[in-house]
């Protein structure tokens, strides 16, 4: 796609995220909440974002009361997206299974699956304060600017709330979806297909992705145990207020596949989008200490954690050199797209290595 193309892709996309009249709002609080008036006093898109949703910040009056504040995620008319499936009613399932059982996520409220007033659909949400953490963790946001006792406390809850995730039910009924993000025989292959099947999404043909799909299946462990997992546990999906978790968020990638995934994800997607100039100052955890700090907040014992940070590697790369060049974030890219795909080349070459 020539860069004028793919400069007006973008621009477009993110015109989408504010893209939602306020009557719309007003009509479907007013439907859902059973109020007789509903008065919509400010809609505002996030300051920063991703490309898989429209979003805005909503305040609101019920029947002539204080205004409350809400957030409001939305599936509009963008050509293009991150992911190639988007399924916000299972993300509403998701979030309000998590509010239920006492995790600090926002408060889900009103689900418009079909669009009945919003004219695509979407879901209002109560918003919840806190201090963003950042997908850089010791470079910017929450962590790195806490002081190192709250930074210590920041770290362990974060933890603890991701052991508290997989010990969800995973056979839930409200749940059932999250066995279905992609076709396979188990979570290791729906994980390794979710990955091929976006990269099919986004136009991306490379022996590259093929292979190192394939060298994964074949050193697939025996054995593990699926949990609910996160998906995208990463620092800027959290919120944070007194060194406590307040909230979490993005239930886009969520799915039912070995606890492992979403440990391994957390540790490659943090030292892969930060800068090569500001290497780990030496209070994040490496993987020993990220492994203790799980088993010992309650999580059963981590195992093939290797072969997980692999596949997790695979996930995240794929998505990068998919998505990022597609959607004109080159310049925003942590880090040059061929790092990607060495880490592709890199698991290949185990493949082959163990084919051996």
């Amino acid at each position: 796609m020539e860069a004028n193309a793919v400069s007006s892709l973008r621009q477009t996309i993110l015109d989408n995220r504010a893209a939602m009249p306020a009557e719309r709002v007003a009509a479907m609080l007013q439907h859902f909440s059973g109020a007789a008036d509903v008065t919509v006093l400010d809609m505002r898109a996030p300051s920063s974002g991703g490309f898989s949703s429209g979003a805005q910040f909503i305040d609101a009056s019920f029947d002539g009361g204080e205004p409350e504040s809400l957030f409001l995620k939305f599936h509009g008319d963008a050509p293009v997206t991150s992911f190639h499936i988007y399924n916000l009613a299972g993300q509403f399932a998701v979030q309000k299974v998590m509010f239920d059982a006492g995790l600090p996520v926002p408060e889900p409220l009103y689900l418009d699956a079909d669009g009945t007033f919003l004219g695509c659909s979407g879901y209002v949400m109560r918003q919840t304060g806190g201090e963003a953490g950042s997908a850089k963790a010791w470079c910017d946001g929450a962590l790195a600017t806490a002081s190192p006792d709250d930074r210590d406390q920041m770290l362990a809850d974060a933890i603890r709330q991701l052991v508290a995730i997989h010990a969800l039910d995973k056979d839930d009924p409200k749940l059932a979806f999250l066995y279905e993000v992609a076709s396979g025989e188990d979570s290791i292959e729906r994980e390794i297909n979710w990955a091929l099947d976006l990269a099919q999404y986004h136009g991306l043909e490379d022996h590259r992705v093929a292979s190192a799909a394939e060298a994964l299946l074949s050193r697939r462990p025996a054995g593990h145990v699926d949990v609910v997992n996160h998906g995208d546990f990463k620092f800027d999906n959290l919120m944070f207020t007194d060194a406590k978790v307040s909230a979490i968020i993005d239930f886009e990638m969520t799915n039912v596949a070995p606890r492992e995934m979403d440990l391994a994800y957390l540790l490659f997607v943090t030292r892969s989008v930060s800068p090569p100039d500001q290497p780990n100052p030496g209070w994040f955890p490496d993987v020993s200490q990220l492994i203790a700090m799980y088993e010992d907040a309650g999580g059963e014992k981590i195992r093939d954690f290797e072969y997980y940070q692999d596949l997790a590697a695979f996930k995240f790369s794929v998505m990068m050199v998919a998505f990022v060049p597609r959607l004109g974030l080159l310049e925003s890219a942590p880090r040059m797209l061929d790092d990607y795909w060495h880490e592709l080349e890199r698991i290949s070459s185990l493949g082959a290595a163990t084919a051996g």
